[in-house]
């Protein structure tokens, strides 16, 4: 699925870029961060938060069409967790998701080595994953990021993937920040999220 994400991805770069400027004036920030990455070895994992269904959407179209750092993958959750939303089960976590790069994370097992075992393959394998900590949209008014979810330091420590934080900021006009890439040197989830919190200019 690897490759069928990748030429997905590629052929709605163009016009995904041009729809996004014309509906969201999309702007990215930070750009130059991303040439900072000096080893793809053990992948790269982009923390950002989240705010509406079509981020996955704005943090896919952050990577310039001939980066070595595509195509993104993604977090979902197993179809059966969408069944409550029109044509769920079928769209988010299923065939689509898939193909667009999505893979599920399960919850209630206890066990991060099991739970994100699609995840830590692909950042072994030197790919891109994006996460969102908060587990879910944020539910604050003004769009400040709920508390992040231990996963992401079990990622970042298992794996010692680069972490790129990632702030989506704005409404009408949606900024894109992108933070320094570093390595995790035992960072609990709260202390990497904090560098998003940051870069957004959410505050503490």
């Amino acid at each position: 699925m690897h490759i069928v994400a990748w030429i997905l991805q590629s052929l709605l770069w163009v016009p995904g870029q041009v729809a996004l400027r014309f509906r969201f004036g999309y702007r990215v920030v930070g750009l130059e961060n991303l040439k900072k990455i000096v080893s793809r070895r053990n992948g790269v994992l982009f923390v950002v938060n989240h705010r509406t269904q079509l981020d996955p959407v704005f943090v896919a179209a952050i990577l310039p069409f001939f980066s070595l750092l595509r195509p993104m993958h993604f977090m979902s959750l197993p179809p059966a967790e969408y069944a409550h939303l029109p044509f769920g089960r079928h769209i988010y976590g299923g065939f689509l998701f898939k193909i667009f790069g999505a893979y599920p994370a399960y919850r209630g097992l206890k066990d991060y080595e099991v739970a994100l075992r699609h995840h830590i393959r692909l950042l072994k394998e030197g790919k891109s994953v994006c996460i969102f900590p908060e587990g879910g949209i944020t539910k604050h008014p003004e769009g400040k990021p709920q508390k992040a979810r231990p996963g992401v330091a079990y990622l970042a420590k298992r794996t010692g993937a680069v972490i790129v934080p990632v702030a989506l900021t704005g409404i009408k006009k949606i900024e894109v920040r992108i933070g320094e890439p570093f390595v995790s040197s035992g960072e609990d989830e709260h202390r990497i999220m904090d560098h998003v919190v940051t870069l957004g200019g959410y505050g503490a």
